[in-house]
């Protein structure tokens, strides 16, 4: 890649470079779920979810603190934050509906999941809009392909896989995997 297209796709794509930022929101991810596996009912005290909601937040902050030290800060051009934007607000308009879906009937597969493997594709694909090439295909693959999997576990015949995890409901299984993979995808 000569260096004017590695500087247009690092400018475009420095935010999601940045995979230490992922770390806090993996964690949280991951201890919320095996806690609220632990729930029986409602939840009456959210004392936990709180405190590592404020530890992740602290700890995000920091990790950002450190990458502008270390490596500046790019200003997004109007259209990128448009795009962005855009992708969130309609990426999560999906996890809300699957996250119903998910919660009021027993389907065979986790809608959640799919949306996020599906989430982990179009994030790939829009890194590689600004500048063509393969970039972080390994991980995108790898990630689209094991949440998926585990998504559509049940429709293949594996039955309460999450057993295998220690979680009661494919839900939570699935956002156990998921978690894990942002972690995995952060740190690599």
């Amino acid at each position: 890649m000569n260096d004017i297209q590695r500087i247009r796709f690092l400018a475009a794509n420095f935010s999601v470079l940045q995979g230490l930022k992922a770390v806090p929101l993996s964690l949280l991810l991951i201890l919320v779920v095996v806690w609220a596996n632990t729930q029986d009912g409602p939840a009456n005290d959210l004392t936990f979810p709180l405190v590592v909601s404020i530890i992740a937040a602290a700890l995000f902050w920091l990790i950002l603190r450190y990458y502008q030290k270390q490596y500046g800060k790019v200003e997004s051009t109007p259209r990128h934050k448009r795009l962005e934007y855009g992708f969130g607000v309609l990426g999560g308009i999906f996890a809300l509906a699957a996250f119903f879906l998910d919660t009021r009937f027993n389907l065979p597969v986790s809608l959640v999941g799919l949306v996020f493997a599906a989430g982990i594709l179009a994030e790939y694909l829009r890194m590689n809009l600004v500048v063509k090439g393969h970039y972080l295909l390994e991980q995108s693959l790898i990630s689209f392909l094991v949440v998926s999997i585990v998504s559509i576990l049940p429709l293949l015949g594996f039955q309460n896989w999450w057993n295998v995890l220690g979680m009661r409901d494919q839900m939570f299984g699935v956002l156990l995997v998921a978690g894990i993979d942002i972690l995995l995808s952060g740190l690599w």
